[in-house]
């Protein structure tokens, strides 16, 4: 009658069991393509794209569309005629082992009992979620498109920030959200929200890069959800962990990682070419390329902090400033990183140094980076080459 599987949970299982369970159902075809779901019925095998379960379609002026539903901004949750839906399938359970530090744990099908619970939290966010939204505990803030934006807006049809939270997690957050009233508790939910997301992937010891559960195997177990940014990206998953409460509040509790500043600092946020004080050194990370779009990834958190602020922040621009980044790898691009190194070549004295940041495998992309810097007068006087990435064992499986 609803068109989906029922799904039991099985312990004790054989290691042939297990490996043949490992490929899973949703399975690239190994050549980078859209995944498939594959699923067998009476002893036959069926697959699917996920593209044609999205109804993927190729527009007028040649961009790709579907016939996912965009969510509405008070949406919270998938409705019972849309494409993907989310429903809880397995429950993890721990507990002290006795006197000792350690822990056992079990997984458990859900039962009617849970489900209730799950709607019950439902209708809470339902009578509650425009209060939240007005008073700035929640997102109401829309997904601006992007390139890394765009992903969760073309997987998932979701628009604003919130959609990308469960409904059990925005209850939490939104309470948790009300009590933040300095910059300290302020730090704090914005590590609670790397660990509450729908792009929190189910890490396991035979999870991949992909955090979909196929791949080689990569060492110790953790059988706990990730945080969002593993990498600085924004991934969509179709199996992603869902913390409980407890664990939420712990994270809440640690202590923030203590920075230790010799002497005063002035931080400022500006484009290089509004820059106006002399400095004898300059030290910059510059974006090339396809560089990570901060730009983009930060408004995840501004979307929750921006409104209701601590006086702390009373003076800042809740902006993630994208006009401002300098993007692409085109024409306009390398006028741009010229620019600002010329500036911060005329802000400095003749003995003054410049230390740049910069790694990348492209040959191409070496050349325009040296281009640049001679283009901006200055001059290469040394390089230090610095490993940034270990080759071993575990890295070696992921790939």
């Amino acid at each position: 009658m609803h068109k989906r599987y029922e799904i039991a949970l099985r312990c004790g299982v054989s290691r042939t069991e297990l490996d043949e369970a490992e490929v899973g159902t949703v399975r690239s075809d190994g050549r980078g393509q859209e995944p498939y779901l594959v699923h067998a019925v009476n002893g036959i095998e069926y697959r699917t794209k996920i593209s044609t379960l999205r109804g993927d379609y190729r527009r007028e002026d040649g961009t790709t569309g579907n016939r996912l539903r965009l969510w509405d901004r008070d949406d919270f949750a998938p409705l019972s005629d849309d494409v993907f839906w989310d429903r809880p399938y397995a429950i993890h359970w721990k507990r002290r082992k006795g006197n000792s530090k350690k822990e056992e744990f079990e997984f458990r099908a859900v039962t009617g009992g849970d489900l209730a619970r799950e709607s019950t939290i439902d209708d809470l966010v339902t009578q509650k979620i425009a209060d939240w939204q007005a008073n700035g505990w929640i997102p109401d803030m829309r997904i601006e498109p992007g390139d890394k934006t765009d992903e969760l807006i073309r997987t998932r049809g979701w628009t604003f920030w919130h959609h990308l939270f469960p409904p059990r997690h925005l209850l939490l957050l939104a309470l948790m959200r009300s009590r933040v009233t300095d910059a300290r508790t302020a730090l704090l939910f914005a590590r609670v929200l790397d660990y509450t997301s729908k792009l929190c992937r189910w890490t396991t010891s035979s999870a991949g890069s992909s955090g979909q559960g196929a791949g080689k195997r990569t060492g110790g177990a953790s059988d706990n959800p990730s945080n969002v940014f593993y990498n600085q990206a924004l991934n969509t998953f179709f199996n992603y962990g869902c913390r409980s409460s407890s664990e939420i509040l712990e994270l809440f509790s640690k202590p923030l990682p203590n920075s230790q500043i010799f002497r005063q600092a002035n931080v400022v946020n500006m484009s290089a070419s509004e820059f106006d004080a002399t400095n004898d050194i300059y030290i910059t990370d510059p974006p090339y390329g396809d560089a990570v779009k901060y730009e983009e990834i930060l408004e995840f958190f501004i979307a929750w902090l921006r409104k209701n602020l601590p006086p702390e922040f009373a003076g800042w621009v809740w902006d993630s400033r994208r006009s401002l980044a300098i993007q692409g790898d085109d024409e306009a691009f390398r006028r741009g990183m010229v620019a600002a190194y010329r500036r911060m070549a005329e802000l400095m004295p003749d003995n003054g140094i410049q230390v740049i940041m910069f790694t990348h495998q492209s040959g191409a992309i070496w050349a325009d980076m040296a281009n640049i810097v001679w283009a901006s007068s200055l001059r290469v006087t040394a390089a230090w080459y610095v490993v940034t990435e270990t080759d071993s064992a575990l890295r070696e499986a992921a790939t």
